[in-house]
């Protein structure tokens, strides 16, 4: 799964357990000697300026080497580099892990839907069990109809989409996309990502669930009525990982304000970390 696409490089204060973001989009962060922070985006190697002292950035990021080799289940990327300056690396395009998406029945007996989709993830039923939802790397959303063996785009106009989540009636699907650029590239700069929804068929535009409130918002799932929809964000006290909030859908089709469900109660400060994810509603 792409977990780190949209994941963010953080630093922490020893001192009061503080987070702050430094870079979005960004992960596998590593300080170098000499003052410098870096970070892998999109397969490309990354250095910026950094100050110890306040914790910030001092000078736009470089892209320094392209097609490191990285994974983005995992958020690891193949690189080190010495006191001295030298950088040892493996290569590998992120993008181009060809997977299949397959069907599994309870003997455990595979059936081959689609062969060889780019960094394909994040599979999800529709509804009625009839289509699947799923992202690609670099090419946003898309859907599979099952009956109809059809593979159809949802988000051509915003390949960044990740995540796709079905509206109770199989209408609409909810996905974390970026509010900056909408194409991918490794040169594009940082931006926070949302929450968004649009028509399955990808036809229409996309809709903004939550606003710029929100930062690094990942869509979990939609309570039975259809009206909240419950997802994992960034906490807005600490920037820490992660807290899980829910939005509602008023009778006039505008979403709610959206409210703290549950919130990271531990953190650096208290010691005890609490990652909360994947929230899901039982039977």
């Amino acid at each position: 799964n792409n977990f780190f696409t949209n994941a963010s490089v953080q630093v922490v204060s020893v001192k009061d357990g503080k987070s702050q973001i430094l870079v979005e989009n960004g992960y596998f962060g590593r300080y170098l000697p000499g003052g410098y922070l870096a970070y892998v985006s999109q397969g490309t190697l990354f250095v910026a300026a950094f100050d110890v002292k306040t914790l910030k950035l001092t000078s736009t990021a470089i892209p320094v080497l392209q097609h490191i080799s990285s994974d983005l289940s995992s958020g690891g990327a193949q690189f080190a580099v010495s006191r001295s300056g030298s950088v040892i690396f493996t290569t590998g395009h992120v993008e181009d892990e060809k997977l299949n998406l397959a069907l599994f029945d309870r003997k455990g007996n595979a059936t081959v839907l689609l062969k060889d989709q780019n960094d394909a993830a994040s599979p999800r039923f529709s509804p009625d069990g009839k289509k699947i939802a799923f992202q690609k790397g670099s090419g946003g959303i898309w859907v599979y109809d099952i009956p109809r063996a059809l593979l159809t785009p949802v988000t051509l106009d915003n390949q960044t989409a990740i995540i796709p989540v079905w509206s109770t009636d199989g209408q609409r699907i909810a996905y974390s996309a970026l509010r900056g650029p909408t194409r991918s590239s490794g040169l594009a700069p940082p931006s926070s990502s949302g929450i968004f929804w649009r028509r399955a068929d990808g036809s229409g535009t996309q809709e903004r669930i939550t606003g710029d409130d929100v930062a690094s918002g990942f869509p979990s799932l939609w309570t039975p009525d259809g009206k909240t929809l419950a997802f994992e964000r960034i906490s807005p006290k600490d920037g820490s990982c992660c807290e899980v909030w829910t939005v509602t859908l008023g009778p006039d089709g505008k979403f709610s304000t959206p409210q703290p469900f549950l919130s990271n109660v531990g953190g650096p400060a208290a010691g005890t970390p609490t990652l909360l994810h994947y929230p899901v509603l039982s039977p």
